[in-house]
Parts: C-alpha cells; sequence; structure tokens
C-alpha cells in the first residue's frame, strides 16, 4: 500500500513551550518512514516557534484566520482546513497530532493504516482523541465528518444513543468523527495505553504513540483565570495531587458519566476559583513534572513508560 501522509498539527506554542516542539519534530522525522508533510497552523505561534517550524524542510505552515473562540471550537477551527489543505497536497492518509504527541517507534503509521477497512473509519487514542487520529482521505472526503458535534445535534437521541452505545462521555475536538462513524454503523480502532508507568499522566499507546496529556489547553485555562500555573501547581498539590494522575482521571470520568455536561459548565462558570484549583491545578502538576522529565531525558523517559527504565 502506498501512503502519502499529511500530519496535521494545529501549533500554538507559547512561551517555554519551543523545548516540547523540538521533541515533538524530532521524534516524527526520527520514527516516520513514509514520505510526509507536516500541515500546521501559524495563527498563535510565538517569533521564535514559527521561525523554527519554517525552517523545517517538511513543514508548511498556514496563516489561518484567527478567531475569538478558544478550546475545543477554536482548535477544531483550525483543524479543519489544516486537513482540507493536506488533502489538496495529495496526501492518502491523514494523522491529526498535537504539539504533545508524537510517534516512539518506526512503523508506527504503517500499524495504524492497517488497522483501517471499509468497516473500520478511522484510529485513534482511547475514547476519541486527537492527539493521535489516524484516517484515509477518501473516509474524509465520503462523509465530511465535523471534528466537534454541534449543540443541537448533542440534544438528539441519535447522540444519546451514540453514547450509550460507544461509551463515550467526553465531548471535544474529534467527537464528531465518532459520531459521523456510528451514523454510518462503522467502528474504529482505539489504541489502548500500553505504557507501564502512567503515574504522571503521560502515556504510550500501541507501542506508538506518546501523549503527554492536557499540556496546553490546562495551562491556558489557568493563565486565563489569572493564575500562574507552574508556581501554584507545582508548591501546593494538596491532598489531590496525592492521589495520582490516574486515580485523578478516574475519578473525573465517573463524575462526567453521571453529572450532564451543562451541569459541569454552570459549576464552573459559577465558581472558577475552585474548579481550577481542585481540577486544573493537579493535573497541571502531573503535566509539568512528566514535561520536565521528557526534555531532560526523552529516551530516558519514553523506555521508564514502557518499564524498561
Amino acid at each position: 500500500m502506498t501512503i502519502a501522509l499529511g500530519i496535521v498539527v494545529a501549533y500554538m506554542v507559547g512561551d517555554g513551550g519551543e523545548g516540547l516542539l523540538d521533541v515533538h519534530l524530532d521524534r516524527i522525522e526520527r520514527h516516520t518512514r513514509v514520505p510526509y508533510v507536516i500541515h500546521g497552523s501559524a495563527t498563535r505561534l510565538i517569533a521564535s516557534s514559527r521561525l523554527r517550524l519554517e525552517q523545517h524542510p517538511q513543514v508548511r505552515l498556514h496563516d489561518l484566520p484567527p478567531t475569538s473562540l478558544r478550546g475545543a471550537e477554536e482548535h477544531s477551527g483550525y483543524l479543519e482546513p489544516l486537513v482540507a489543505h493536506a488533502i489538496a497536497d495529495g496526501a492518502t492518509h491523514i494523522a491529526i497530532l498535537h504539539v504533545d504527541s508524537f510517534p516512539v517507534r518506526d512503523g508506527w503509521v504503517e500499524t495504524l493504516v492497517g488497522t483501517l477497512s471499509n468497516a473500520v473509519a478511522f484510529a485513534t487514542i482511547e475514547g476519541i482523541d486527537t492527539a493521535c487520529l489516524v484516517f484515509h482521505r477518501d473516509f474524509y472526503l465520503e462523509h465530511r465528518p465535523s471534528f466537534l458535534v454541534a449543540r443541537e445535534t448533542q440534544r438528539s437521541a441519535a447522540y444519546a444513543a451514540f453514547r450509550r452505545s460507544t461509551g463515550v462521555q467526553l465531548h471535544h475536538s474529534g467527537t464528531g468523527f465518532g459520531f459521523e462513524a456510528h451514523q454510518r454503523h462503522l467502528s474504529w480502532h482505539s489504541m489502548r495505553a500500553t505504557s507501564r508507568d502512567r503515574s504522571s499522566g503521560a502515556a504510550i499507546y500501541d507501542d506508538a504513540v506518546f501523549h503527554l496529556k492536557g499540556a496546553l489547553s490546562l495551562t491556558r485555562q489557568l493563565e486565563q483565570g489569572g493564575r500562574s500555573p507552574e508556581t501554584s501547581a507545582r508548591t501546593r498539590p494538596g491532598s489531590l495531587g496525592r492521589l495520582g494522575s490516574r486515580r485523578f482521571e478516574r475519578i473525573l470520568r465517573a463524575a462526567r458519566a453521571v453529572v450532564p455536561s451543562r451541569l459541569r459548565e454552570k459549576v464552573r462558570a459559577r465558581f472558577p476559583g475552585s474548579a481550577s484549583r481542585f481540577i486544573d491545578e493537579p493535573r497541571v502538576l502531573w503535566h509539568a513534572q512528566a514535561r520536565d522529565r521528557l526534555l531532560a531525558d526523552p529516551d530516558g523517559f519514553i523506555e521508564q513508560l514502557r518499564g524498561r527504565g
């Protein structure tokens, strides 16, 4: 099978993110053995990161129209035109990554593409996550899935049936691919965490792709609230921080399963400080620790996650 890979990344790299960007680019180059082009957004890049990407021979940056949207809406708004650019450039397959996700072994593309079929629409990290989402151009051109599900559709019986039958609870960028596949009676390949050490929240999936998790979105949430994520999270983890990332995320998943999303949004809007302190800050703590370990010794950290270090 001939593969011409279009890697799509919505780059939103602020101060302090250059080291992570370098690891991301290095691992893509190191482990990708098929022809590839990275199509990235340049809309919210700091000057040094933009220069780094512009100088990379496999990167094509696209200046997309700025938006006041944030979170999943902003991310999805960048991914849609980037995928179109990749397909117009001749990509047979698309791999969406985040700046904090990248391959960790040769053959990662071939392995994930090999899971696709007429009945399997895409491959993605457990649940549905654009930290790694791989699909064939034909699926996208035929069905035109949206990355997000419209709010009115989320209230429909079809969407409720989708959630019941698939177990997908989170609504974020990429959920629309799962909903579209479900409507077409298609399935997808769910990559499972194969790393043995998941105490930091970072994980390796199918022994092929690494994801640091929550790197940029959580930091932006805290900064928008007037907090310093690095200082507050490092110096005051509290009892929640001592739970450990894996148990903490299990608790959050259980809460999401029983508390409607609209109620969660109202509570967060009513008590933004408490939500930040008890939900966001512990997660940023684990991210900051994992990121520091990754940047200090990428090979060592990845092997430690695999249980070999």
